[in-house]
């Protein structure tokens, strides 16, 4: 290119023209020389647009340096656009030759600091170019590694190593960058880094004893797997990373951090190095399960297993995954403590070390769980030593381990051994004794769940009585199952006292009491009535209490006042009011007037000035009304003197802007469930002043 319009370039270049630099660019027809190239990537402003250099990708430069076929037209277009550029054109040939060469040793200079110490280059020439100017604007403004992207968004897709450029330095560089704050790092020095440096980088110096930091799985996905793509790193990773020095469980987050690593890693990595990674992390997990233990939990670590290919080896063993799994998945059922070392260590015993083992963990876990889950666990660890594979205590045969199991179950008198030996055998059992033990189980027992080993042994003795004669003892099911179902809220006979099975036959002939109890300390269930007439039924069944001594329809009025009782105690007018109407349609309910009488003049503390809203005001007046109809002659007076009080409040109250409306209160849901209680109240006025006149 001649040396006029190469300076004409470089000028453009360097005052980021636009129009001049494509209009030169564009004309000369796919001859636009490497040196005008350079000067583009050079001199260019780096903190410009860089959408203002996009002209360079409409079509690419050639390799050649052909003369232009007409450069003095091509210099006559340039000059009519910005003739003050006619004075470099008129300078003598030998000056405008002098500072050519001198813009092109400065560019030429530049670009050999850009690649030095570099060994990554392209193909494609416009991909080594962008990948100079990306280095230039960097080297300039290294916050921003980015900063190029409208432009290589596009040319990426023409050039697949260029992409993985991108993507394997560049974007997780700037993540990096961002994470770093203000220790920003250049792109150049990123990518000389080793990938030994840069793996620490990203991760944190993982391999530090002290090293305590969550890897989120960000850091994973967007910087160290792009990364490990690009550099082809997977070894030097998995050696430095991925070994039990690093990765010691001791503490949740290191544990965390290779779940993160291990599940991400595994659905990228390279199949060629898929068997490295997993047999590096069985190591990983067998030499160090017993700290994973402490952090995790032993069905995690057999869910965590089955991730394996099941005969991948573990590293320097001869143990599979599906070895490892089966160790955990004893470990979770009835090797509690025990890791996956200890499990090993086990397998290879001698036969006494093995017997003593097996006597141990039955015995351990039988006191732990008397429970037919149990049984059933030990009884497939025993039936599953046939396979090899599954194989624990390998020096025992299924008939010694049996043997075992028996001697243990009947060591400790398991009643579930027992009920299937009196009906394999047709055996009787003496219905006293049975009898006995049961009242025994529950009478000690400090809890009434059904969960609880006293009262699971009351229950297997009630299914051997059950044998003997299933009738007669229906009563006996449901007191366990109201034992239970009390156990299961908060009761206290008083300060200090908890509440045991054998208490309910205190309350054998005043049962509501013992509702009246749940309630005090149980606030959610005094809207549930039904619950608490169930547990009457029950309580009645169970002690055998005989209706004649215990009518259920005045049981269901003391429930109901109990209720009544506790809705207010839990400022709840609205569910009180409803409960008031029901007990005063029913019959034989003088005796709790009272109870009603104080739902009427009720006064929740949280209202307005402590004033009562005007719809409930209105329901109070109703439910006076209908208190009238059974309230003794001496409450007649103090019924009368309330309802005068509430009919004049109600007449002081402004109706059209009632600020002691529940609908100015803002609660919406209250107002309206006022106003659906409303809709059935009947004319309250009329009604009481018909009752006082009757009277």
């Amino acid at each position: 290119m001649d040396d006029k319009l190469y300076l004409l370039c470089t000028i453009f270049a360097a005052r980021a023209d636009i129009t001049n630099s494509s209009l030169l660019y564009d004309q000369a027809n796919g001859n636009f020389t490497q040196e005008c190239f350079d000067a583009l990537c050079i001199l260019w402003p780096e903190l410009m647009d860089p959408n203002g250099l996009s002209f360079v990708f409409q079509q690419g430069p050639s390799d050649d340096q052909v003369q232009l076929s007409d450069p003095n037209d091509l210099m006559m277009n340039l000059l009519e656009v910005d003739n003050k550029l006619i004075p470099i054109i008129e300078l003598e040939h030998d000056i405008v030759h002098e500072r050519s060469e001198k813009v092109k040793d400065f560019v030429s200079k530049r670009i050999l600091q850009l690649e030095q110490d570099s060994l990554i280059t392209f193909d494609n020439i416009l991909s080594n170019w962008l990948r100079r100017r990306i280095l230039v604007c960097d080297e300039f403004n290294p916050n921003n590694v980015l900063f190029n992207e409208p432009l290589w968004e596009t040319h990426s897709k023409d050039d697949i190593k260029f992409a993985q450029w991108i993507s394997g330095i560049i974007k997780p560089l700037s993540y990096l960058n961002l994470r770093s704050g203000s220790k920003t790092l250049k792109i150049k020095d990123f990518e000389n880094f080793k990938p030994v440096d840069i793996i620490n980088l990203i991760l944190g110096n993982i391999n530090d004893d002290e090293y305590n930091l969550s890897i989120d799985a960000s850091i994973i996905i967007q910087e160290l797997i792009p990364y490990l793509k690009y550099s082809k790193a997977y070894d030097i990773f998995l050696d430095i990373v991925f070994n039990p020095s690093v990765f010691r469980f001791d503490t949740a987050v290191n544990y965390y951090n290779f779940r993160q690593l291990y599940s991400l890693l595994s659905n990228e990595i390279p199949i060629e190095f898929k068997e490295k990674l997993e047999e590096l992390s069985l190591k990983i997990i067998y030499d160090n399960s017993a700290n994973m233990l402490n952090v995790t939990s032993s069905s995690e670590l057999e869910q965590l297993l089955t991730q394996f290919s099941p005969g991948t080896k573990v590293k320097s063993t001869s143990l599979t995954a599906n070895n490892l799994k089966w160790f955990a998945h004893y470990m979770n059922l009835c090797f509690q403590g025990y890791s996956l070392s200890d499990i090993n260590a086990i397998c290879q015993s001698s036969e006494q070390e093995q017997l003593a083992h097996f006597a141990s963990m039955v015995k351990g876990k039988i006191c732990n769980s008397q429970s037919q889950q149990t049984i059933d666990v030990i009884s497939n660890l025993i039936s599953e030593s046939k396979i090899k594979e599954k194989q624990i205590f390998t020096n025992l045969t299924i008939d010694k381990q049996i043997s075992i199991f028996v001697e243990i179950l009947l060591e400790l008198g398991e009643f579930d051994l027992l009920q299937n030996f009196v009906t394999l055998n047709n055996s009787k059992l003496e219905e006293n004794v049975l009898e006995k033990y049961f009242w025994n189980f529950f009478n000690n027992a400090t809890n009434g769940l059904k969960s609880r080993p006293e009262i699971k042994k009351a229950e297997k003795t009630l299914q051997l009585m059950d044998v003997q004669n299933s009738t007669v003892y229906k009563h006996l099911h449901t007191l366990l199952k109201v034992a239970d179902t009390l156990s299961r809220y908060s009761i206290n006979l008083g300060k200090g006292i908890p509440f045991k099975p054998c208490n309910i036959f205190e309350f054998k002939y005043n049962p509501s009491k013992l509702i009246s109890i749940l309630l005090e300390l149980n606030r959610d269930l005094y809207k549930d009535v039904a619950n608490s007439m169930n547990l009457i039924d029950q309580l009645v069944e169970a002690m055998q209490i005989s209706r004649e001594h215990l009518d259920r329809e005045s049981e269901y009025n003391k429930i109901l006042v109990i209720h009544i009782d506790h809705a207010l105690v839990n400022m709840d007018f609205t569910f009180a009011f409803q409960k008031s109407k029901e007990l005063l349609r029913r019959d034989s309910v003088s005796t709790y007037w009272a109870t009603v009488f104080q739902v009427c003049k009720f006064i929740n503390p949280n209202w307005i000035d402590s004033e009562v809203p005007t719809e409930y005001l209105i329901l109070q007046l109703e439910l006076l009304g209908d208190l009238l109809s059974v309230c003794p002659a001496d409450g007649l007076d103090i019924v009368v003197s309330q309802w005068s009080g509430a009919e004049l409040e109600l007449s002081t109250r402004n109706l059209i802007d009632d600020k002691y409306s529940i609908e100015n209160m803002g609660s919406g849901n209250e107002f309206s469930q006022a106003i659906n209680l409303l809709n059935d109240v009947s004319n309250s006025f009329t009604n009481f002043l018909s009752a006082v006149n009757n009277n």
